[in-house]
């Protein structure tokens, strides 16, 4: 597995608690400082709606390229000379917000694409 998946994991376990908690400040608290130091930060979300409340209100499907239906004989579709494929080796942290909404196939293919 992907180690930047693995602090993902990780960061996932300190980060489950209750709506209006504040965790999207905290995303979008560490986005901007990690930003302003000039790292790159890949943010997403599994839902739309959860992808309004981040700064870059991307989804998890539209950064990975997960397609609808996504199972375990998928290969992702992001190619190794892509800019997207650079920026996630370039990124120092990946945050998909409400990621317990992935299905397990989803999450594999996202660490395919990794």
């Amino acid at each position: 597995m992907c180690p930047r998946l693995i602090c993902l994991l990780i960061a996932f376990s300190l980060f489950v608690s209750d709506s209006n908690s504040g965790k999207t400040f905290v995303y979008n608290t560490l986005i901007a400082e990690l930003k302003g130091r000039g790292e790159t930060v890949m943010v997403t979300a599994s839902t739309g709606v959860a992808a309004t409340l981040l700064l870059t209100r991307r989804t998890a499907h539209s950064t990975f390229r997960i397609p609808l239906g996504c199972d375990t004989e998928d290969r992702p579709l992001i190619k190794g000379h892509e800019a997207r494929a650079e920026l996630l080796r370039q990124a120092k942290i990946i945050v998909i917000d409400e990621m317990t909404m992935l299905s397990k196939d989803t999450f594999n293919f996202i660490n395919k694409t990794m």
